[in-house]
């Protein structure tokens, strides 16, 4: 038997899991819970962000961003600089107030934290 490892973009993983094609991999959210809840996959390990690259099991790590094609740039660069002003806008917004936007986090990833990914302040428990 032998094994190989593979890149899959992140958008297959739910469907190369599901049909079998792969028999696990590193993910990250909101994959693993769809696929936790879907009964296709279960978590092996959790936070390995801050375990690993941070160093500290109890770090708070966020995988999400944001980025614009050098192509949408061009060709439309008043749009591309006024959503980056909003996206400044609110990550500001995010560290000003952070339990007013952990509201709002709460509201929109209610099947995680009923998965017990997210703590009651709506961040993501790593490592735990």
């Amino acid at each position: 038997m032998t094994t190989t490892i593979d890149q899959l973009d992140m958008g297959q993983h739910i469907n190369a899991m599901t049909a079998g094609t792969f028999d696990g991999g590193y993910t990250l959210e909101p994959n693993a819970s769809m696929m936790i809840k879907a009964g296709v996959a279960r978590s092996l390990e959790a936070g390995v962000i801050s375990k690993y690259i941070l160093g500290d099991e109890a770090a708070d790590a966020y995988a999400a961003g944001c980025a614009m094609t050098s192509d949408f740039v061009a060709k439309r660069p008043e749009v591309a600089k006024r959503f980056a002003a909003a996206w400044s806008k609110a990550i500001d917004f995010i560290n000003k107030n952070p339990d007013e936007s952990a509201q709002i986090s709460r509201q929109e990833y209610v099947h995680a934290r009923q998965c017990g990914r997210y703590g009651l302040d709506a961040r993501l428990r790593h490592g735990r």
